[in-house]
């Protein structure tokens, strides 16, 4: 039975039937092979190449593998398979890279992966399957040395693994952290200092419990710019 592209929204299944060949001068048997189907695969090429159009648009393979009735396994070879055949340059890498992490699928290497852009066009420059520093440094290190010592910028989060893989494997980079990233831990270490205050409060006095509900309730106030305060409008209590 070969699979093959749906027919409606009815699963579509070919039953083939295949020829053997017996060679009368060397005595060997052999089968006769089909367009429709790699050897030893029971998935079309016809499917195959509808997996790789959908991958093509902004989806999760969980989802294209409902549509075409596979299972994610299946989805992630095709597209492995499709990266084999794509030959990276190696004596290339942008001046300035831009490393990040994503939460994906539940693998052997984790619940995250690594994504690397050019920083100077915003494109995508490859997605790693594992977030690891020794797959990271394996990866890195592929390309020519002239490709690594022309890298000038690295901009990541404050995630310690990758201040060591950038000393290993680019020396001449100069290390960025994304300013996001530092906001982000100031607010995160701002509410931590709020929400302490507010447990020392005796909300039994009624001073302090004024306090205590203005903490509670203007947390988003206290994250504000300064130029985006109202010092007109007073909300009393």
């Amino acid at each position: 039975m070969v699979l093959l592209n749906r027919s409606g929204n009815k699963q579509t299944y070919l039953r083939l039937r295949k020829q053997r060949y017996h060679c009368l001068a060397c005595g060997k048997y052999f089968t006769d092979h089909t367009y429709l189907v790699a050897p030893s695969c029971f998935i079309s090429k016809q499917v195959h190449y509808t997996i790789l159009e959908e991958l093509t648009e902004r989806q999760a393979l969980k989802t294209i593998a409902k549509r075409c009735n596979l299972s994610v396994t299946t989805v992630q070879r095709t597209l492995s398979a499709l990266s084999a055949t794509m030959r990276q340059k190696l004596d290339y890498l942008p001046h300035c890279l831009l490393f990040d992490e994503f939460r994906s699928l539940s693998t052997s290497y984790g619940k995250f992966s690594f994504s690397c852009m050019d920083g100077e066009t915003g494109k995508l420059f490859d997605i790693l399957p594992s977030r690891r520093k020794k797959d990271l440094v394996a990866y890195f290190m592929r390309f020519t040395k002239k490709a690594r010592m022309g890298v000038r910028y690295i901009v990541t989060d404050m995630n310690a693994p990758y201040f060591s893989l950038v000393k290993e494997c680019f020396p001449n980079a100069q290390i960025i952290i994304d300013r996001f990233h530092i906001v982000q831990h100031l607010n995160k270490f701002f509410d931590r200092i709020r929400k302490r205050v507010m447990k020392q409060l005796d909300q039994k006095d009624a001073s302090q419990a004024k306090y205590y509900r203005q903490l509670k309730s203007l947390h988003k106030l206290l994250l504000k710019s300064e130029d985006e305060l109202d010092y007109t409008t007073f909300k009393k209590w």
